[in-house]
């Protein structure tokens, strides 16, 4: 085996500064709220990729678009192919992403100040730069942003049932479960062959270990058929003929590993077609010798290592069909409450389950830097503050899911009680009221209540000014208030 040579080069992107640029001049413009599109990933790892050793290529393709797949599978026509061959690792350890002389048509993600090591060889860009043979990073194609965290699988709710033990023979190959029929099922352990038949949609759990190794072990998934597992045992490991996914789709297998699922292994040379999200799961890709696999869908792990040549390929129609990153409805609106009041902000998104929300606060750090700081346990849809200060205060909240995030931002304006507000005249329906303050030229607005609760601004002015009020009698009762606006 020849060892690739490697020089190191630690890129960091510019990007993370003109956001903040971009950030600064939105406030100025008053335009708070904004959403950070969502990505998605073909590889993803919560410590390391290594490519090292490997020939790897990364694209793309739409398998719902004629266009740019070869009826709904992968094209191996160029011109078909497209350039979201993406990986993230949200890490800022020097040695968590190296990818040797990978061809990539796709961005790189790593974590805030985070490395990318490439080879002399490597080329990382769009589809054109990297097809033209240039070398090295194109510009925009490496960002070291990358905070989203790939959180645990958790068990669906659902009555699961045992799994019929079935052994029967089918075109050559000994199955021991035969599912031909929709539900959700369980197995002890899993070292016999599977069988989805077609239109059969099953949702499977293996309690503990799962070995598939042995030369006629297979999966098989028939036309129409779906099959998740759900791996509770520590290790998973499947060789043999490897996973037979007879419609050559990604959607119709997909692998969820729980936290105690700590290894997957596909230690076979056949083409492996799917969605992998075991981020807790030491993964090893391949089963040796000097063949070259192909690996439709995405796969996202705790450590990813490969044993081959890889060719990956996403499957961008993933995102329509279920494995949806999150998108925000509407962004976050602007409040304005008194000091001393309660602010709520809630937040709507849609995309494929669970999301975990994380709030942070616009704060200036000890280098004057101002920076978007995690607020501690802020990981709800909705975040409630009493700020105890009138300045202007800004916050953000990131929605991810395991198969990216998105981000709104919003803020909140506070008005201080500090001036003087008296009546001066009243009729049977008609009040004047005096607004004055110890700081003249200052901006003061009055609110006003019938329950001392829920206060509605009524008129913004520079002190000192009079207001008339001319249907005070309309009223049972009626509170007025002033504050200082900043």
């Amino acid at each position: 085996m020849t060892v690739i040579s490697h020089w190191w080069l630690r890129l960091r992107s510019c990007e993370r500064q003109l956001r903040i640029v971009q950030f600064w001049a939105a406030t100025c413009l008053g335009l708070l709220s904004t959403i950070q599109p969502a990505h998605s990933i073909v590889i993803g790892a919560t410590e390391s990729i290594s490519f090292l050793g490997r020939n790897v290529t990364t694209d793309s393709f739409d398998s719902a678009d004629p266009l740019f797949s070869d009826n709904g599978q992968y094209p191996f026509d160029p011109v078909r192919q497209k350039d979201k061959g993406d990986i993230a690792v949200p890490s800022s350890w020097s040695g968590a992403v190296m990818v040797g002389n990978a061809k990539m048509k796709g961005r790189v993600f790593v974590g805030t100040s985070g490395f990318l090591n490439i080879g002399p060889s490597a080329s990382i860009g769009s589809k054109a730069w990297v097809e033209d043979g240039n070398l090295g990073v194109q510009p925009g194609y490496f960002n070291d942003i990358w905070n989203v965290p790939f959180p645990p699988v958790t068990l669906p709710t659902t009555n699961w049932l045992a799994a019929p033990l079935i052994n029967t023979t089918i075109e050559g190959i000994n199955y021991g479960w035969v599912l031909n029929t929709s539900g959700d099922y369980y197995v002890s352990s899993l070292t016999k062959s599977v069988y989805v038949g077609t239109n059969a949609s099953v949702r499977l759990l293996v309690l503990s270990t799962a070995n598939l190794a042995a030369p006629t072990n297979a999966i098989r998934i028939c036309h129409g058929g779906r099959l998740q597992i759900y791996m509770y045992g520590a290790t998973f490991k499947i060789g043999g003929r490897g996973i037979l996914n007879d419609a050559s789709n990604a959607m119709s297998f997909i692998y969820y590993g729980i936290p105690a699922n700590t290894k997957f292994s596909f230690v076979t040379n056949t083409p492996l077609i799917g969605s992998i999200y075991a981020p807790h799961a030491e993964c090893i890709l391949g089963g040796g010798g000097g063949s070259t696999n192909e690996f439709i869908g995405s796969v996202i792990a705790k450590k990813i290592s490969l044993n081959n040549d890889f060719n990956f390929h996403f499957d961008e129609n993933l995102n329509r069909e279920g494995l949806q990153p999150p998108t925000i409805i509407t962004p976050i609106e602007n409040q304005t409450i008194l000091l001393g009041q309660t602010a709520t902000f809630n937040v709507e998104t849609v995309g494929t389950g669970p999301m975990y929300y994380q709030w942070s606060e616009l704060r200036n750090t000890p280098s004057n830097h101002m920076i978007f700081v995690p607020i501690s346990g802020a990981t709800n849809s909705s975040l409630s503050v009493t700020p105890s200060d009138s300045a202007n205060h800004y916050y953000k909240v990131i929605v991810s899911n395991p198969f990216g995030q998105a981000s709104t931002e919003t803020r909140l304006s506070i008005y201080a009680l500090n001036s003087v507000l008296r009546l001066s005249n009243s009729a049977s329906n008609q009040i004047t009221l005096n607004v004055t303050s110890l700081a003249p030229g200052t901006n003061y607005v009055v609110f006003t209540s019938t329950n001392l609760m829920d206060w509605e601004p009524v008129r913004t002015n520079t002190a000192p000014f009079s207001l008339v009020i001319t249907n005070n009698g309309e009223f049972e009762r009626r509170f007025y208030r002033a504050a200082y606006v900043p």
